[in-house]
């Protein structure tokens, strides 16, 4: 039982630092959580990452950072990167309407663009509707949308 309260522990402390700043790697994640106390080997972490459904995106010019939110089921992280570099290729604005996401992208980018929102599962989704360079994105309620703008808003 012991063991487990750490991990969830140590998994819980992952979450928030992924949220607070840019973790650029797993070398970078374990030196954070070392520096609090935390004891995580390089297996250890990356089998958090799994669990915990982050994701490793690109910020900026060449560098990287971890975000979480998006639930995939049978992580493949060279799908999960194709459709995350679907979305930010081709979105262009973000508008929130209470719980739905109006998206305008690229000319003839809204079927992939909901191809890939589809595909990453994110649990709030109810649904998405694509025309040929807007995307609809239906959430459950008005939270949900807008913490999914705010993922996207970090990813791009």
């Amino acid at each position: 039982m012991k063991k487990n309260r750490k991990k969830r522990a140590r998994q819980q402390r992952i979450s928030e630092l992924v949220n607070e700043m840019s973790v650029k790697n797993q070398a970078h994640l374990i030196d954070l959580l070392k520096a609090e106390g935390f004891e995580a080997t390089q297996a250890t972490v990356s089998r958090d990452i799994k669990e915990l459904n982050l994701v490793k995106i690109t910020s900026g010019t060449r560098n990287f950072k971890y975000i979480k939110s998006i639930k995939v089921n049978n992580y493949d992280p060279a799908q999960v990167n194709k459709h995350m570099k679907i979305l930010k290729e081709t979105i262009l604005e973000i508008h929130v309407v209470r719980n739905l996401i109006v998206l305008k992208c690229t000319a003839g980018g809204a079927g992939a663009l909901c191809m890939a929102i589809d595909f990453l599962k994110y649990n709030e989704v109810v649904g998405t509707i694509a025309g040929d360079d807007t995307a609809l994105v239906v959430f459950e309620d008005d939270e949900s949308a807008l913490q999914f703008e705010s993922l996207l808003h970090e990813m791009l």
